[in-house]
């Protein structure tokens, strides 16, 4: 089941979906809408462009690593998993966003973005380019995101905040198994 705008309010209020750095304006009837942050790692030049000094042309054939402005998700234990899908607009424009969607019951951060093109296309930072949306989990989901998981180290919502950095959207190194 996905939530409704009036129950995703209710959730933000109980302390179960973090939403911060956005306005209240952007959570509509099923979803949150989030918007391009400020940095955008090009894979191709191992290069960091900061979108806040004007518009960036994106090119095809590149892997871009970009973010959410906002720090969103979900608390440990709120049954409550957090997903993204790219705005209809977005991808009218030629942006993609072919891979990771969903994040984890207990997931709270900046929402790493791979974006690919189709075509030459500017972005701004600002830009609404993406949506959260929540669905419930039936079972059990308070596993702590922050223990476990690879991109989030505390489940202390101004520590993530207060700590996050760029490098943050980086991979960790590849081929991790589980004996690691």
């Amino acid at each position: 089941m996905i939530l409704s705008r009036n129950r995703i309010l209710e959730e933000i209020s109980k302390g179960n979906i973090i939403y911060k750095l956005g306005e209240e304006k952007y959570i509509k009837d099923q979803s949150i809408d989030v918007s391009l942050g400020e940095w955008i790692y090009n894979t191709k030049l191992n290069a960091w462009h900061n979108c806040g000094d004007g518009p960036i042309t994106l090119e095809p054939g590149v892997l871009y690593l970009c973010h959410t402005d906002e720090f969103i998700g979900t608390k440990a234990g709120s049954n409550l998993l957090p997903s993204i899908k790219l705005k209809s607009t977005s991808a009218r424009k030629g942006i993609q966003h072919p891979l990771a969607g969903h994040g984890e019951v207990g997931f709270f951060n900046r929402w790493a973005l791979e974006i690919t093109v189709t075509t030459q296309t500017q972005v701004i930072c600002g830009d609404l380019i993406a949506q959260v949306y929540f669905t419930v989990v039936d079972g059990d989901g308070t596993e702590d995101y922050s223990i476990s998981g690879t991109y989030q180290h505390s489940s202390v919502v101004e520590r993530v905040m207060d700590s996050w950095k760029p490098q943050d959207l980086l991979p960790p190194p590849l081929f991790k198994n589980k004996w690691d």
